[in-house]
């Protein structure tokens, strides 16, 4: 067969290139574990508990580091030792660093991904390169599926309460006084409310809030809470100094995977405490529109839902160039590892052409949305290289097979030809 059973161990200039591909793997992931961890942080209003969401930051996190490491021949129990010195050096540094909490926890998560990534890669390379492939377009096509799932909004347990009183048992007190909100130019009255309301808001009608203006305060004040019957926020508008942030439910915030906040930086810069102010919000597929007055709105805040599990670690009030490259890489990303273990052309087409079929039918059921050219772009880049990468080691998986052949067929020449001779001296 051209291709074989499963992949002979590296040899030659693939050997050569292991050690410094795993060093330079290292390497990047520590730099940017540390661009992800060693900063500031202010405080957040967060709609739950965010313990799952974070362990499964925490490992993730070192899973490539783990991939380095197997790279360099580091076995699983040792990867798992180094990350947990890794971590319990960042953890040092972290209490140090303001809005930063050191956790026993966070160590061993982070340990514990550097050995699943050690273990995971060690497996991937043993695996024959079929059902490598088929179980990279299995794990691509789950987390396009799941992306789409996780950003989907999501109408928490009725009935509703709406708060703005000071005592919203969530953040610092505030200081203004909300005087009336509308949906949809509908009056919403004080205490609970129907679920409609609420699906009205999550569809895209505009919520506004008229007010007076507080003093500005550095920790986070909700202006505003819009609360299920569990305790859970479905909906929060809050002030921080002079920015104005949104949070809303989503079945990512259900599983503990909260959406980053929609983030209008010094929004309220310049707005005297007792000033009267109408704020007007209203989310849309790519972020949400926030307007302050009728003179002065900005839209596209924040990441929009299609984003998926990018949001796990996007730095708060993340631009459109940043945002733009996370995506153009999470897009490059699986596109190689889509096609990086193809055992054939034939698959790779057949392969890339189900994925996308795929993600145009999950759309209609999903909170994806189109994909930007962008993301397309980065997707075919990500798997012409994967696709090269796996025809390249395809040529020198069959010269080797050849190779072995004709040394065999050379070596059993030369046994028939020995014992011919022996039969003639015989």
């Amino acid at each position: 067969p051209l291709a074989p059973a499963s992949r002979p161990a590296p040899r030659g200039r693939l050997a050569r290139l292991r050690k410094p591909a795993g060093a330079l793997l290292c390497a990047i992931s520590l730099t940017l574990i540390g661009m992800a961890t060693l900063h500031a942080e202010a405080g957040q209003v967060h709609p739950r508990n965010l313990d799952l969401a974070d362990r499964l930051a925490n490992i993730i996190l070192f899973m490539p580091f783990g991939f380095g490491l197997a790279l360099l021949r580091v076995r699983a129990l040792r990867a798992l030792v180094i990350g947990l010195l890794c971590s319990g050096c960042i953890e040092l540094i972290q209490q140090h660093l303001p809005g930063r909490v050191a956790s026993l926890y966070d160590v061993v998560t982070n340990g514990m991904g550097a050995a699943i990534g050690c273990l995971t890669a060690a497996w991937l390379v043993a695996l024959p390169s079929r059902w490598a492939a088929n179980l990279a377009l299995s794990i691509t096509v789950f987390v396009v599926w799941a992306q789409g799932w996780l950003a989907r909004p999501v109408l928490l347990p009725a009935p509703h309460v709406l708060q703005w009183h000071p005592a919203t048992g969530t953040g610092a007190r505030w200081k203004g006084r909300l005087d009336r909100i509308t949906v949809d130019r509908h009056p919403v009255w004080i205490g609970f409310t129907d679920t409609a309301r609420l699906a009205r808001v999550v569809a895209g009608a505009p919520l506004t809030l008229t007010l007076l203006q507080g003093p500005t305060q550095p920790a986070p004040v909700p202006l505003f809470l819009w609360r299920a019957s569990g305790g859970d926020h479905a909906l929060t508008i809050y002030m921080e100094d002079n920015d104005l942030r949104v949070r809303v439910a989503d079945r990512g915030t259900v599983v503990g995977l909260p959406h980053p906040p929609f983030h209008w930086e010094n929004a309220l810069a310049g707005a005297m405490p007792g000033e009267p102010m109408t704020i007007t919000l209203q989310l849309r597929e790519d972020g949400a529109c926030l307007e302050l007055d009728p003179f002065t709105a900005r839209c596209g805040l924040g990441p929009p839902p299609s984003r998926g599990w990018a949001r796990v670690r996007l730095p708060q009030g993340a631009g459109p160039q940043q945002l733009a490259l996370l995506d153009f890489l999470w897009c490059l990303g699986w596109g190689l590892v889509l096609t990086w273990w193809a055992p054939s052309a034939r698959w790779t087409a057949g392969a890339v052409a189900a994925l996308t079929g795929f993600t145009v039918l999950v759309t209609a059921e999903t909170a994806l949305g189109s994909p930007r050219a962008l993301d397309l772009v980065a997707f075919a880049l990500g798997s012409s290289l994967g696709a090269l990468r796996a025809a390249w080691t395809q040529r020198r998986y069959r010269a080797r097979a050849a190779d072995v052949a004709m040394q065999a067929e050379i070596k059993a020449a030369a046994r028939a030809d020995a014992a011919e001779a022996r039969n003639a001296d015989g």
